[in-house]
């Protein structure tokens, strides 16, 4: 049995995210997301070791283009707790 938490995650845009892009479009860099994610994994299951992820996978990006001028933008995270100690974030 799994058990799943949805959590607002705050993002702060600084300027410089705006140089990674693709397709011609500012994106959030993966390696962002990654930390993002890490970060509130840990903030939700503070014995959990973070220090190592696999089956990394982006099948959507964030774009920020829209977002000109805003401080931060915010996202819905999905957190999923396995029966074998492992947590899922999306």
């Amino acid at each position: 049995m799994s058990d799943k938490k949805q959590l607002v995650l705050e993002i702060p845009l600084h300027p410089h995210l705006n140089d990674h892009r693709f397709e011609g479009r500012a994106v959030l860099p993966a390696v962002e997301a990654m930390q993002l994610l890490a970060t509130s994994t840990v903030g939700e299951f503070p014995d959990l070791p973070v220090n190592c992820m696999r089956d990394g996978a982006f099948e959507k990006f964030l774009y920020l283009e829209d977002r000109a001028g805003a401080k931060r933008t915010t996202a819905i995270i999905e957190l999923d707790a396995g029966s074998d100690g492992s947590v899922r974030t999306k």
